[in-house]
């Protein structure tokens, strides 16, 4: 196997597995974390806070994001015969240029909507937690109204990446 042969092959499993974990993460945060915190109340508030905190859960969707896109971005040269315009033209073209807007769109918003919320979030936690006493009543508002975005936000960035993983998964069959 050759160099570039491997070369691909690397970048290809780095865009699966990094959209495995962008796409799996946030669809585990929107289906199970969210909603689980939401109902246990208070304390789902708690622990909400806990891993604003951290900042993991950003960091690792981020991080997967990134990796998602970097190794998609450098495939799409050879994939695109370097940006061929019968390729391009074609419908596998059409259908995988779709999916990678789209793919850059939910990128993108991930950072500076659903990212930035979530930053917000946990920058509001580490104040709340450094302070002596209970948080204020503004910061308890600002605090459920940056979950209210922050969740809205992923819900958005989740919608965005699963139709980029339809246009990906449906390029392969043209």
């Amino acid at each position: 196997m050759s160099v570039g042969a491997l070369s691909v092959l690397g970048l290809r499993l780095a865009h699966i597995f990094g959209a495995f974990a962008w796409i799996g993460g946030a669809m585990f945060l929107n289906g199970v974390v969210l909603p689980v915190a939401g109902a246990a109340g208070p304390d789902g508030a708690r622990f909400m806070s806990w891993v604003g905190r951290t900042g993991r859960l950003v960091n690792f969707l981020t991080a997967a994001a990134i990796t998602t896109v970097a190794a998609g971005l450098l495939l799409f040269i050879p994939t695109s015969g370097n940006f061929s315009g019968a390729w391009l033209s074609s419908t596998h073209g059409i259908v995988l240029s779709t999916g990678a807007v789209i793919g850059l769109l939910a990128f993108f918003h991930g950072i500076f909507g659903a990212g930035a919320a979530a930053r917000k979030s946990g920058a509001l936690a580490k104040e709340m937690a450094a302070q002596n006493g209970p948080p204020t009543p503004e910061q308890m508002q600002l605090a459920q109204a940056l979950g209210a975005a922050t969740a809205r936000h992923a819900m958005i960035s989740l919608a965005l990446g699963a139709v980029t993983l339809l246009f990906m998964a449906g390029a392969e069959s043209f």
